[in-house]
């Protein structure tokens, strides 16, 4: 007799909408909203100002508040303003296709674009500035703040222990460095293996196609994740301190083959709309 439940999509692929700095498949739930604290302290390096500066926790910092709302289903939004660079970013996400119990869909397909606008002041350029062209004289213009970003997630869930995430993405700059191209291709791979019942390990690692950086490094980072009654809390080692698409993967990591990172944290609360006049708190499942 056919099993119908078998072609239900498989749940928990991953516990959080955002992985380490990549988005996830995972949605925001229907009748809920999240908020979202992302902070990365200063640099670490192997020497004395490991203490001195007291684990990067007394050197420049980056910081970003996001909220999430879903549309529907498959569907959600998400605003989020970021300390550098005074950036604001506008994203949505869309599930196309869910993994299912039965494994007929093998995995998860979710389209995810942002927006980023930075707002601080432009940088003071010499009258001598130009172009890369090398005869238009450069001007800031309103356009040049801004950036894009698209990827195409795909992901799936083996054997309830291991999620494994594939993520090509093209980020397109209105200005970018002189020796480098307006438009970029990245490759996240991420992993997440699951240590108890609210507890992970999750590896990110993201191959830039065609954006040089010295030495030839790729972002990487590393988080042990917690999750416990509506909150997931991730602490992290990163290569970096960007916290918007665009700029993870278009800037140089740290040089972590000679020891140098970065400590951070992740924190995510889910609020569960249970009528007009009360909020409930969700719980992870």
């Amino acid at each position: 007799m056919h099993n119908g439940s078998s072609q239900r999509p498989l749940a928990g692929t991953f516990r959080n909408t955002i992985l380490i700095n990549s988005a996830s498949t995972t949605i925001v739930p229907r009748k809920s909203f999240e908020f979202h604290i992302r902070h990365r302290f200063g640099l670490i390096e192997p020497d004395r100002t490991v203490i001195t500066n007291f684990l990067g926790m007394d050197g420049t910092s980056n910081i970003q508040f996001s909220f999430a709302f879903p549309l529907g289903n498959k569907t959600m939004i998400g605003v989020g303003r970021t300390r550098n660079d005074k950036t604001y970013n506008l994203n949505f996400k869309r599930v196309l296709l869910s993994q299912t119990e039965d494994n007929k869909i093998p995995f998860t397909v979710a389209l995810y674009t942002n927006f980023d606008i930075k707002t601080n002041s432009f940088a003071k350029i010499s009258s001598n500035a130009y172009f890369s062209d090398g005869v238009t004289p450069f001007k800031n213009k309103f356009n040049h703040r801004i950036s894009y970003f698209t990827q195409l997630i795909f992901s799936k869930k083996i054997q309830n222990l291991i999620s494994l995430q594939l993520s090509p993405a093209f980020i397109y700059q209105n200005l970018a460095e002189y020796n480098q191209d307006n438009y970029s291709y990245a490759l996240p791979v991420s992993c997440a293996v699951k240590t108890g019942f609210y507890s992970s390990i999750i590896i990110e690692y993201a191959y830039l196609v065609n954006y040089t950086t010295e030495n030839n490094l790729h972002p990487l980072s590393i988080a042990m994740e917690f999750g416990t009654a509506g909150h997931v809390f991730q602490v992290i080692a990163t290569t970096s301190q960007a916290l918007t698409e665009p700029e993870l993967y278009t800037s140089t990591p740290t040089a972590y083959t000679k020891g140098n990172f970065l400590l951070g944290f992740n924190l995510r609360r889910t609020f569960r709309l249970k009528n007009k006049k009360n909020i409930e708190h969700t719980r992870i499942k």
